[in-house]
């Protein structure tokens, strides 16, 4: 994942600490990190969890208030997205993959030839060619939190 430039933004992303010579299991980390790469904070996600559970809880002794946060796929939440809107007074860019059809779909048929600011990178991961597209858009009320757009997990 990578972060939005910009002096107020934060990006979460998910760490493993390794211990090299212990048979214990890895502690899950969820961090935040600023678009410079810095850490500003880290919370042990408990085991039997996931990092949806912390992701308020990471963010919420932080004033967001005008910036964005990026943050990966699994966070793609209608309840993450409220929430960094109308507490935290933030703006959210999440990544969307074909894991929530609905909102996939709906994204999929917005006018994007329209749109003029993009960017692509392609690259090869995961043993396969990848192309990675970023289009902005001004805001639509069918992309709301309180919408059917977005389906539940």
């Amino acid at each position: 994942m990578r972060a939005v430039h910009g002096p107020g933004t934060k990006a979460i992303l998910p760490a493993r600490a390794r211990r090299p010579v212990s048979t214990a299991p890895a502690a899950h980390l969820l961090s935040a990190v600023t678009a410079a790469g810095g850490t500003v904070s880290q919370l042990r996600v408990p085991d039997k969890t996931n990092e949806i559970s912390a992701f308020t809880a990471l963010l919420a002794p932080f004033d967001l208030g005008g910036t964005t946060v990026t943050a990966d796929a699994l966070h793609t939440q209608r309840e993450h997205a409220k929430w960094l809107v109308e507490v935290k007074k933030a703006h959210y860019l999440f990544v969307v993959k074909g894991n929530q059809p609905n909102l996939h779909a709906a994204l999929k048929a917005l006018p994007w030839k329209e749109v003029t600011a993009r960017r692509y990178d392609r690259g090869r991961g995961h043993g396969r060619h990848e192309t990675r597209s970023v289009c902005a858009r001004s805001p639509s009320p069918a992309f709301t939190w309180t919408s059917r757009t977005w389906s539940k997990r």
